[in-house]
């Protein structure tokens, strides 16, 4: 490894039969003007992520709002297999409701249903940037966010 490398750092706590999981993304050395917006892009996209996560909508929906900020800079290709099949999952061992954040996912989100938000791109021969939350649905608007507290930067992802 050299400096400019990115490393996709996955970290998954689990307590009695739950998980939580938080995605970093870090780079040795210092960040190029160009890394650090792309990862703004993936933020960006995770926001967009988190606004469409709303009683009443799809787990699609999500997925759709993460894609179309992507591919609005040019990443559409990025946005499907064989490059990426998903944009989040749901939490517990199996993670299996709501299930994935994948545009095929019909699963009418409720309060109470919790799942990560994990946007990222992967440019072969280039960089492969990710981040990812977990949410919680509200009754009354946006999820909420429930690994808040860790920043998202190249410079300190875990500060």
């Amino acid at each position: 490894m050299q400096g400019g490398d990115t490393i996709v750092c996955e970290i998954t706590p689990s307590y009695k039969g739950q998980l939580a999981q938080i995605c970093r993304t870090i780079v040795l050395g210092d960040a190029s003007a160009l890394l650090r917006r792309k990862y703004d892009l993936v933020v960006s996209s995770m926001q967009a992520g988190f606004a469409a996560a709303k009683p009443g909508a799809k787990m699609g929906d999500i997925c759709r709002a993460i894609n179309t900020v992507l591919e609005a800079e040019g990443y559409a290709e990025f946005c499907y297999p064989p490059h990426i099949r998903r944009r989040g999952h749901g939490l517990g061992f199996g993670s299996i409701e709501p299930g994935d954040v994948a545009l095929d996912n019909l699963t009418v989100l409720e309060p109470g249903m919790t799942f990560s938000n994990e946007p990222g791109i992967y440019i072969p021969g280039e960089f492969g940037l990710r981040c990812e939350d977990d949410m919680v649905i509200t009754a009354d608007g946006p999820a909420q966010l429930l690994t808040a507290g860790f920043a998202h930067s190249l410079e300190k992802p875990f500060a």
